[in-house]
């Protein structure tokens, strides 16, 4: 019946029952959706089954998604569609929310994975990139400035240049450029060259692919360090992800002076840190770690060291390693008999694996007495029923994605059972009949219809249809229209499937007159109940007779034939039969009862039984003996014999049990493992019954061997039912002798004693030291090392070997204990040169490890080097010098000594300036003009002063000249004499001779006058007006400027021109007690007035001269040249009718020596006696303001005479000279 009969009474549906498979995902949606609110999206899922599984959606709240107008539909395929949609139509439940696409059939129902969709409003914005500030030589971060609503969907594409130059991740063509993944932009070793280029970063929308330039440009803005400084980490990042097979950047920069040099460390498991060896997929570039083709073996903590000769720091990053998730449920598919265990293997590739969850037909799976978790990845389910079948799932989640397997359950052997029946049904003819049986069974039962005994056909009046419910039942329905009587009888339902059938029967009575329908022949069984019923009709019925080999009027007849049936003896056929492996067994199935003929067939656990080399089958007319030879484990199970002839069959089953001793399937073995790993002790044995395995450690008493003791779980061992021992995280006192045992009652069992050996690689406990020193003591650096001997410590200095044996200085010593060994490295008489990163690296047949030592010795600083005058005044110095080396101590302050003698003892006359902290410029203030210096500098630091400096010489500038002095006037010339020499502030380079007429406001006539070799200076001056008096200023010039003018003298011209001395003035401005002496001649007839007038001027002068003894010799020519001119003039000339006065002024309306005057009065210009003269400010020979110079002494450029001109220049004018 099967398949034919669901064919011919259920007339449409799908297949037969046995092909229904349950629902698999074949598009199955991803875990995250992401779309923009101006595109919309679709998003696919698709799912194969028999029958076609129904795909709908469902929130996670398990609300069944529906269309929305305008926002979202679901396509007949199962697409779920998300429509472009505007601001105002955002809803966070629609565009914000967890969806689940499901599929599901008769079999069962499946879920996808969580489909998180998110829909993202569109929003303007310009990323922004700020200027970086960076220490030459170091590396700059520049980054591209996002809002936070969109570095979710957005990333940098790209930076541009400012001379269009592009840069992107995933080239390298230009190696001082580095993109990396997360869009910052490194430029490294920064130069000078490095701050005229800007930079603008470039985003990509991953939603719509639209770019955007950045609306500004960074720069790089570098610093100058005048100082060491140790370097700080100034970009990294804690946290990195990358999948599997991709290529890695972990990058770190930092700052420092120098800059620093960066290595690379990762953690071990046992928290050690070993170095990263570089190769053709791992390397260091600028501090970037590289890791080309990343596997789960690079995941782990990494630490970046910055170091300079400083320092160093340390920052930690985080590299998890991902793989996709893929799930496979095993087995995909099982058929079990109710009463049996059902285990599924949840295997997963890919990780992290953060979750796992299982599920049932769309609902949470939850342990109970029956179904219990093995452990995360494996459920048992024991005792199958027919609820258990369905569809399983199991869920692995981590924090990126989520992925899921998918199997099916069917229970077998189930045998149908009737739900609900119908009733006897009287009716009239015409009238309608429905009979309805629910029934249920696995595989799921079929139904067939009879009346009477035979088959019911369908015609237009009766059909039969049935259907499956949501809970696996069948519903049969048999409907009659307008019954007639012919429809009368006896209605059966027979429920059937592979495993059994059950029926249940009751009439259906029609009004109408009686029948009896045609009986067919019965075959009966011997011995056995028989039943015949009489298939009548009509209704109502008063009785029936049955009459045996003839008959009457409305009566039928059958002929019954009797067969007895076979029945086989339990004597030789018991239940169970319980032998040794290797014996010989036999199982006698023996007919004692039953009509020939008989036919015999062998089943093994219900399939049927195929013979082999040790198993024999012989079979005779009421017999069949099943032989083995020599019984192994795998003939172990469950035997029936049927035998069967016309009437029926019968069977019986027996159990054979094969007791086999254990026997191993993996024997122990010894083991090694490092220190802190974990370590799996397989030990499997197989045996009936199934054997027990233990485990037991021996315990040691000090150095004695004690008793083997259980090994307990614990939070590090663990121990599963195959019999592996597991120890995770493994300490040294897990080393030691192990037994494992199995045992089932059969013979002794097996044991086996192992050894684990616990490895220790090198490790230290202090693997970081600092020392400080000073310089010239003795200092020893000791590093101790745990691990297994034998282990070799190697020193370095950095990371060069130090070779001992070409340095006395350099002593080590080693000494080692049971896991230890400690090395000593003894340094004397320590100098500056010993300062540096010292390494201790142990290594064993394990591993390695290094501890690192940094040794500062500190001395005082070097005398200070390349000191340098940056700037000169005529009253200041300013000085720059650089201190090499610090002493590695903070340089605290430097001393600047400086005096104008060159002698070598530096003393109590030396000047010395005290600069604070480590400053490298200072200014000297307060000098002398046009001096030279001598000067050198000393550092100090905590532990001293250094040697002082080279010393250098250094001339301050020159300053304007103060006034000269004039001392007097004569018809042919005027003389004056220069500032004294310590007033002069430079070298006189020459002289403007001014005079006018006194009363006049006029400007004063300026001659050029330079300067002679002698001391006292002169100059002639015609062309003056007979009779008049004239004011007369000189004014003296060097390489600085023009000097201020003298204090005015005064001169009377006489009446024509000259033959004697004319009148004439004196005016001094040096004398201490005579602020002002104004001499006024005028010759008189009487030559008594003169000689009382000579006798005057002597006396005066001698009184100068007892008051400042280094003008004696000055004053005595003066006083010399005066007589000899005063008696020139009364010898030549007639003694004119005129006055003679002396006077003697101390008032001190004049200005002292070094009075600065700013400008000269409005003068104007005479030039060598020439009848008509100008000033011009033209670079002519002839310009008093053009450059001058003296062969005596170095060039001196006239700058400021060039500004006096300049200044004065519109108050000069051309002006005839009489």
């Amino acid at each position: 019946m099967g398949p034919n009969v669901c064919s011919a009474f259920m007339g449409g549906c799908e297949s037969s029952r046995k092909d229904a498979r349950g629902p698999v995902f074949r598009k199955e949606p991803p875990s995250r959706v992401m779309f923009s609110n101006s595109s919309g999206i679709e998003i696919g899922c698709k799912a194969d089954g028999n029958p076609a599984p129904r795909i709908f959606w469902q929130t996670k709240n398990g609300t069944v998604v529906k269309d929305i107008p305008d926002l979202m539909h679901l396509k007949t395929d199962g697409t779920l569609v998300f429509l472009p949609f505007s601001k105002s139509d955002y809803r966070q439940d629609v565009h914000d929310n967890m969806y689940h696409c499901l599929a599901s059939n008769s079999v069962g129902t499946i879920v996808s994975r969580e489909v998180y969709v998110r829909g993202v409003l569109k929003q303007h914005f310009i990323p922004q990139v700020f200027d970086e500030y960076v220490v030459k030589g170091n590396t700059a971060v520049l980054k591209c400035q996002l809002p936070t609503f969109a570095k979710e969907y957005v990333v940098v594409d790209s930076w541009i240049r400012n001379d269009g130059h592009i840069l992107k991740m995933s080239e390298n063509k230009v190696r001082s450029y580095t993109v990396l993944r997360s869009g910052e932009l490194l430029i490294h070793e920064i130069q000078e060259k490095d701050s005229s280029w800007s930079y603008h970063c470039q985003t990509r929308d991953k939603l719509t692919g639209e770019t955007i330039l950045s609306g500004n440009s960074g720069k790089i803005i570098i610093t100058e360090s005048h100082s060491s400084t140790l370097p700080q980490i100034t970009f990294h990042q804690p946290q990195v992800r990358y999948q599997e097979g991709s290529s890695a950047q972990l990058p770190c920069v930092a700052q420092g002076s120098p800059p620093p040099t960066y290595r690379w460390m990762k953690e071990t498991t046992n928290g050690i840190l070993r170095p990263m060896k570089e190769d053709g997929r791992i390397w260091v570039s600028q501090g970037i770690l590289n890791i080309k083709k990343v596997k789960r073996s690079d995941g782990g903590k990494y630490q970046c060291i910055a170091r300079n000769s400083i320092g160093e720091r340390r920052i930690e990053t985080a590299l998890n390693i991902t793989a996709p998730l893929i799930v496979h449920l095993r087995p995909p598919y099982q058929v079990l008999n109710i009463g049996q265990e059902a285990t599924f293997n949840c295997s997963v590739t890919g990780y992290p694996v953060l979750a796992v969850d299982w599920m049932k037909d769309k609902h949470q799976l939850f342990g109970s007495s029956r179904i219990r978790f093995l452990s995360r990845d494996v459920i048992l389910i024991s005792s199958v029923r027919r609820e258990d079948r369905g569809m399983y799932q199991c869920f692995v989640r981590n924090d990126i994605e989520d992925a899921q397997g998918t199997a099916e359950l069917k229970i077998s052997d189930a045998t149908p059972t009737l739900i609900s029946v119908f009733h006897e049904h009287t009716l009239h003819p015409g009238d309608d009949a429905s009979l309805q049986c629910i029934s249920n069974g696995n595989p799921v039962p079929s139904v067939t219809w009879y009346l009477d005994g035979a088959i019911v056909k369908q015609n237009p009046r009766m059909t039969a249809s049935d259907y499956t419910s949501d809970a696996g039942d069948v519903v049969s329905f048999l409907n009659i229209t307008d019954i007639q009587i012919e429809d009368s009888g006896e209605y059966q339902c027979h429920v059937t499937n592979d495993v059994g059938v059950v029926f249940h029967a009751n009439r259906v009575n029609v009004y109408g007159p009686l029948f009896v329908r045609r009986m067919q022949n019965i075959t009966a069984i011997s011995g056995e109940d028989l039943i015949m019923r009489c298939p009548y009709g009509g209704y109502p019925m008063k009785g029936i007779r049955w009459l045996k080999d003839g008959g009457e009027t409305a009566t039928g007849s059958t002929y019954v034939s009797i067969v007895v049936s076979p029945v086989i003896d339990p004597h030789f056929f018991r239940g169970s039969v319980v032998t040794d492996e290797g014996l010989r067994t036999k199982f006698m199935c023996v007919v004692v009862k039953g009509d020939p003929p008989l036919r015999f067939h062998w089943l093994k656990n219900g399939l049927p039984f195929i013979p082999n080399g040790d198993t024999v089958v012989q079979t005779f007319d009421d017999s069949s003996i099943l032989t083995f030879n020599r019984v192994s484990s795998s003939d172990r199970g469950r035997y029936t014999c049927i035998a069967s002839n016309a009437a029926s069959s019968t069977n019986l089953t027996t159990q054979l049990i094969i007791n086999v001793p254990p026997q191993w399937t993996v024997e122990p073995k010894n083991i090694s493992v490092i220190l802190g790993n974990t370590v799996w002790m397989d030990c499997a044995a197989v045996g009936f019954p199934a054997p027990n395995i233990l485990w037991k450690k021996m315990i040691y008493t000090g150095n004695t061997a004690g008793d083997f003791t259980y090994v307990h779980s614990s939070p590090r061992a663990h121990r599963f039912n195959n019999g592996t021992l597991v120890l995770s995280d493994v300490e040294e006192s897990d080393s030691g002798s192990y037994l494992c045992q199995a045992s089932n009652g059969i013979g002794t069992g097996l044991s086996k004693i192992i050894i684990l050996k616990v490895l220790v690689p090198p490790r230290f406990k202090n693997p970081y030291q600092s020392r400080t020193v000073r310089e010239g003591t003795n200092v020893s650096v000791a590093c101790s090392a745990v691990g297994d001997p034998p282990m070799t410590i190697q020193w370095m200095r950095n990371k060069s070997i130090l070779n001992v044996k070409n340095n006395s200085r350099y002593i080590i010593k080693e000494k080692s204990a049971k896991l230890q060994t400690q090395s000593e490295f003894l340094v004397s008489n320590v100098s500056r040169n010993d300062t540096g990163i010292y390494t201790c690296t142990a290594t064993n047949d394990i591993g390695e490890d290094e501890a690192v030592v940094k040794l500062v010795v500190q001395g005082i600083p070097d005398a200070p080097s390349n000191v340098t005058v940056l700037n000169i005044t005529s009253r200041s110095l300013t000085l720059h010098w650089e201190i090499l080396n610090n002493g590695n101590s903070h340089i605290t302050g430097s001393i600047i000594q400086y005096q104008t003698h060159s002698g070598t003892e530096w003393n109590g006359r030396t000047s010395q300036l005290i600069v604070s902290s480590a400053e490298t410029v200072a200014t000297l203030r307060g000098l002398t003009p046009i001096t030279m210096y001598f000067i050198r500098i000393v550092a100090e630091n905590s532990l001293g002063k250094s040697k002082p400096s080279e010393v250098i010489e250094a001339t301050t500038e020159e300053e304007e000249l103060p006034g000269p002095l004039i001392l007097g006037l004569s018809p042919n010339e005027i003389m004056w004499k220069p500032p004294p020499r310590e007033m002069r502030n430079g070298i006189i380079v020459g002289y403007y001779v001014g005079y006018k007429v006194s009363v006049a406001d006029d400007k004063f006539t300026l001659k050029k006058v330079e300067k002679s070799n002698g001391e006292q200076q002169s100059t002639h001056i015609t062309g003056l007006q007979p009779l008049t008096e004239y004011d007369i200023v000189i004014r003296a010039y060097n390489s600085a400027g023009v000097g201020p003018e003298s204090s005015p003298i005064m001169g009377k011209t006489l009446r024509t021109d000259p033959t004697s001395s004319p009148t004439f003035g004196k005016r001094e401005t040096d004398f201490p007690f005579y602020k002002n002496i104004t001499l006024i001649i005028t010759i008189v007839v009487s030559s008594v007035i003169l000689i009382i007038i000579i006798f005057i001027l002597v006396m005066c002068f001698r009184k100068q001269s007892e008051n400042n003894d280094e003008n004696s010799d000055y004053e005595n020519g003066k006083d010399i040249l005066m007589m000899k001119d005063l008696t020139n003039q009364i010898s030549i000339k007639p003694v004119d009718p005129s006055h003679y006065s002396c006077e003697i002024d101390n008032k001190t309306d004049f200005p002292e020596p070094y009075t600065y005057l700013d400008a000269f009065s409005p003068i104007q210009v005479r030039e060598n006696e020439t009848q008509e003269a100008s000033f011009s400010c033209k670079p002519t020979s002839d310009n008093p303001c053009q450059t001058a110079s003296d062969k005596d002494s170095n060039e001196h450029t006239d700058t400021a005479v060039d500004k006096w001109c300049n200044s004065n220049q519109s108050d000069i004018s051309q002006t005839p000279v009489r």
